[in-house]
């Protein structure tokens, strides 16, 4: 269908001129609107034409397949995390993929309120329905910007790990390193002297407790997006789980599971029965407490997004309880002088 942005504006246009400027004129002669609405009719028709039968959809169409391209994008990075693929590389160009998908969905959604459609969802139904999701969408890059700087760091780490080494083969009268040996060596000495030799394996067990906490609520999550996209594209070719069952296991998943006991279960044995941080055995060193604090933050931003996914949920139900069978959507202010034959 035509999108009528621009035909609106020069309508407000014209009917400014015709029934404003035009009357004070001496030589009015009633006859520029046939000038000026002539050309823009035949637009219409040409724009209307291409709709119908070269670029058969409407912007609502657009909005709602660009939805399932977003979650299907969020599908894709969360499962590279469960695979372990988190390349700084990789994770960027994730994102980059999601962040393209949302912005074309941006530019569908400015020309959404003119649109003309014939389905269940009127254009202010998808408008809030994306509202929804631009929430999840928030959470969900909170998520990724914080696996990116993860990633990077770790690869930072084992970069400098690697130069620690080479340097402590290398002949000391080699000037391989001129200008960043000081540097470098500064920083290996602080890291020698402030990090605890637990650290890492401490790190590694809060990973492993917050896989095997948060696995359940990641794949009550996916199954969310999976119902979540059916049902605002139908391109599903099974019959889909109710969105009610679906939002009911996903908020039980995440009402149930938390990693903090599995992650600090590890952590016990620096804290004493009141919770209180035992004092360091080795004062120069950080208390190993690294993974804690990351098994932690991983935990919230997933939370963040399962409770976001949550209120996406209840929306599309809302719109789809609300809405039973389809009809012509027109811009608003066209419904409301045709809204008696409607």
């Amino acid at each position: 269908m035509p999108k009528l942005a621009l035909v609106s504006m020069f309508a407000i246009n014209t009917a400014d001129i015709y029934m404003t400027i035009a009357p004070l004129i001496p030589t009015f002669q009633r006859t520029i609107s046939k000038v000026l609405v002539l050309p823009a009719a035949v637009a219409v028709g040409v724009g209307a034409a291409c709709n119908f039968f070269i670029f058969p959809r409407s912007t609502s169409q657009i909005m709602l397949d660009g939805m399932g391209d977003v979650l299907t994008s969020m599908q894709g990075f969360v499962e590279s995390l469960r695979c372990h693929l988190e390349t700084p590389e990789k994770l960027r160009e994730l994102k980059e993929d999601i962040t393209a998908s949302h912005q074309r969905l941006e530019i569908a959604n400015m020309f959404l309120m003119p649109d003309v459609s014939y389905r269940k969802w009127s254009p202010e139904d998808i408008s809030c329905i994306q509202n929804a999701l631009q929430q999840m969408f928030i959470m969900f890059g909170e998520l990724v910007q914080y696996t990116i700087a993860r990633a990077e760091a770790a690869t930072r780490y084992q970069a400098l790990t690697e130069v620690a080494q080479s340097m402590q083969k290398s002949d000391p009268s080699n000037d391989q390193y001129p200008t960043a040996y000081h540097q470098i060596s500064r920083t290996l000495d602080h890291r020698a002297r402030t990090r605890h030799p637990d650290t890492d394996a401490l790190l590694t067990a809060s990973f492993e407790a917050l896989s095997k906490s948060v696995s359940p609520l990641i794949q009550e999550w996916q199954n969310a997006c999976d119902a979540i996209r059916h049902a605002i594209t139908g391109t599903s070719t099974k019959e889909p789980p109710s969105l009610r069952v679906i939002s009911q296991s996903l908020t039980e998943a995440h009402e149930a599971k938390s990693a903090a006991r599995g992650i600090l279960d590890y952590h016990v044995h620096l804290f004493d029965a009141e919770g209180n941080l035992l004092p360091n055995d080795e004062p120069d060193r950080d208390p190993p407490l690294f993974g804690v604090m990351t098994g932690l933050l991983y935990q919230e931003h997933i939370l963040n997004l399962s409770r976001s996914t949550i209120a996406l949920i209840e929306e599309v139900t809302k719109t789809e309880e609300k809405a039973q069978k389809k009809r012509l959507w027109l811009p608003l202010g066209i419904q409301r002088i045709w809204r008696p034959t409607l």
